[in-house]
């Protein structure tokens, strides 16, 4: 019996159940398939009922899981933010007008590192390794987990002045180069959910990969990132705050609270005086060379590398616009004394540099 007839002997059925009374009479094989196929039917749309029942418990279940954990989330106390700015109007002048690398520890010691580079390493025991030496500094108590909520953080800087450079690894095994003129705040210990640091001036980092978001903050914007490369440049005279990834990817956001996510070799760029920002694409090694002792420019201005040349060395170099408008490309080395940079500057480009009453001229070669 094929479908449509089947059909039809049901309705039969069906009708003759309501009326009392047969249409169509059957035979009573025809009656015992019949009922076999109703009884079939309504096994499946039982299934399927149940189904549906349970899928729809277990989506009503989730959402009001989901609905549980934000409002348990917003009733967290929010933790107050770190006054950064605060930190760095406290810090001693005679630390900023020092020639001297300076580590300024949370307990008030405050450590002068010589040489013209330093490299700084926090043990995960709380000892800090400089220059391949561990200093004899009275050692932070390191939190278990029980404490690590409860305990206020403390913090330590890191003072870099003109014509010298630092490497930093923190507690996290995250790596911080710091250019010349820049400083960098930072825990002595990160908390189990917050990894955050504030900068002033350019560095360059290679950020451990950790569930917990590791968050770069400056005055104008906030750079967040799991693990990755890139580097930052935030000095308070800039007219711009830039940032350039390396590798992975970055979430910038803004004073504005605007927000841009970086793919690699991408510049972002914050102007303060206009408070807007935008993107590029860019040859990154520019960017992040200095990290390794040299500059190098690819058809930059001349204004643009004399400006970076004079905050590394800390120079007093005069230009007029002409010179500003001329462009180079090559590599100066760091390491090397500023008068045999600014020599090597003028066989890159057709300028001629001369020296009156301590201040630097730059001219067009005439």
């Amino acid at each position: 019996m094929d479908k449509k007839e089947l059909d039809k002997k049901q309705n039969a059925l069906l009708t003759y159940i309501k009326e009392g009374q047969a249409k169509e009479r059957l035979s009573s094989t025809e009656e015992r398939i019949l009922w076999d196929h109703i009884q079939r039917e309504n096994r499946k749309y039982d299934k399927k009922r149940k189904l549906y029942l349970f899928s729809l418990s277990i989506s009503v279940a989730a959402c009001l899981v989901l609905l549980w954990l934000i409002g348990w989330d917003k009733m967290q106390p929010e933790e107050p933010a770190v006054d950064y700015l605060s930190i760095l109007q406290s810090t001693e002048q005679e630390h900023l007008d020092s020639d001297q690398i300076q580590l300024v520890l949370s307990d008030n010691q405050k450590l002068a590192i010589q040489g013209k580079e330093s490299t700084i390493n926090y043990q995960p025991d709380g000892e800090i390794q400089v220059n391949e030496e561990i200093l004899s500094v009275k050692k932070e108590e390191q939190p278990d987990k029980q404490q690590e909520e409860v305990k206020e953080q403390t913090f330590n800087q890191l003072i870099v002045p003109i014509g010298k450079r630092s490497f930093l690894t923190l507690t996290d095994g995250t790596k911080i180069w710091v250019n010349s003129g820049s400083r960098v705040i930072y825990p002595t210990h990160f908390k189990e959910n917050k990894r955050e640091i504030f900068v002033e001036g350019e560095v360059f980092l290679d950020v451990t990969h950790n569930e917990t978001p590791f968050i770069v903050k400056t005055s104008q914007l906030d750079v967040t990132v799991l693990g990755t490369e890139f580097n930052i440049s935030a000095c308070a005279d800039d007219p711009s705050v830039d940032v350039v990834l390396v590798h992975g990817e970055v979430a910038v956001k803004t004073q504005m609270d605007e927000k841009s996510l970086l793919s690699p070799n991408q510049l972002f760029s914050y102007d303060k005086s206009a408070q807007k920002s935008r993107i590029d694409e860019v040859n990154v090694a520019d960017y992040v060379a200095w990290k390794d002792g040299y500059y190098q420019f690819r058809s930059q201005t001349i204004d643009i590398v004399l400006k970076r040349i004079s905050r590394y060395y800390g120079l007093k170099l005069d230009w007029n616009e002409e010179v500003g408008k001329l462009r180079c490309s090559g590599k100066l080395d760091l390491k090397e004394n500023p008068i045999d940079v600014l020599n090597a500057l003028s066989k890159a480009a057709p300028i001629e540099i001369n020296t009156e009453n301590e201040i630097i001229q730059i001219k067009v070669k005439l």
